[in-house]
């Protein structure tokens, strides 16, 4: 189902993944966000959504490393996708209300070594927050 060229949508996903975990609680709205992100607005379907995800679970058995990961991501998208991605990301770490010190470490050391500058790190984060509040009806 997936192509070659799909390898950086499979890191991309693997990051995904990294996120949701790196707390040790892997939460409701996370897998719940994560489903959609795979299923519409990645992979354009279930199927192909269900076919990345285990593709990136293997790839982070694999290479579970930040580095290996960061890099397949970058290698296949633009600096202004890369900064897209790191909105994604925040939106994965906030699903579940609230930023702990290993997500926030993650996320700065996602922007250097995806090359994103950090004013726009902070802007994207300031993005998925006001998301994520709008989405719950909060002000």
């Amino acid at each position: 189902m997936l192509e070659p060229k799909d390898e950086g949508l499979v890191a991309l996903c693997a990051l995904l993944l990294e996120m949701a975990h790196i707390d040790g609680d892997f939460s409701e709205p996370e897998a719940i966000l994560l489903i959609d992100l795979l299923s519409h607005e990645l992979a354009q379907s279930i199927v192909r959504g269900e076919a990345l995800l285990h593709r990136a679970q293997g790839r982070l058995r694999l290479a579970p490393d930040l580095e290996t990961l960061a890099a397949g991501v970058k290698r296949h998208f633009d600096p202004d996708e890369r900064a897209a991605i790191l909105g994604l990301l925040w939106q994965v770490a906030w699903a579940d209300g609230r930023l702990d010190k290993f997500e926030a470490y993650m996320m700065r050391r996602l922007g250097v070594l995806l090359g994103v500058p950090e004013e726009r790190v902070r802007e994207e984060q300031r993005f998925a927050i006001e998301r994520m509040e709008a989405e719950r009806g909060e002000p």
